[in-house]
């Protein structure tokens, strides 16, 4: 069984959405429940793929989540970064609606960065998934 809980940095309730989160997270602990959460951006933050967003987007969690999900930053380069400072597995969002083509680029990219998935609505609506 797990526990999965969504935030937003940058939010104007973010704090609340903080301390919720830390409060699920012991929960999950201590009823050995797997947890992650999926960190998006609040009005006040402007660009979602910035390294320093994304890098505190994982901080949020990082250390009590099985794995975390974040966007891709753009570049194989910028997204190592946000990769080498989390210590639970990184997995990529699927952010807006991708070609397949694109949606290949950019799990390549972040693959050789080092993250370890991907996830999200680019996987799952393509029409030429294997079944």
């Amino acid at each position: 069984m797990g526990v999965s809980v969504h935030i937003n940095i940058g939010a104007d309730d973010e704090a609340k959405m903080l301390e919720d989160l830390g409060k699920v997270a012991v929960e999950c602990m201590e009823w050995e429940y797997r947890f992650s959460h999926d960190v998006s951006r609040g009005a006040k933050i402007k660009s979602e793929n910035d390294v320093e967003v994304v890098s505190m987007r994982l901080e949020s969690g990082q250390s009590w989540a099985r794995h975390c999900q974040v966007p891709y930053t753009g570049s194989p380069d910028s997204f190592r970064e946000v990769v080498a400072g989390c210590p639970v597995p990184v997995v990529i969002a699927g952010g807006s609606k991708l070609s397949d083509e694109e949606t290949l680029k950019m799990i390549d990219g972040a693959m050789k960065a080092g993250a370890a998935g991907f996830h999200g609505r680019n996987a799952f609506s393509t029409r030429k998934t294997r079944r």
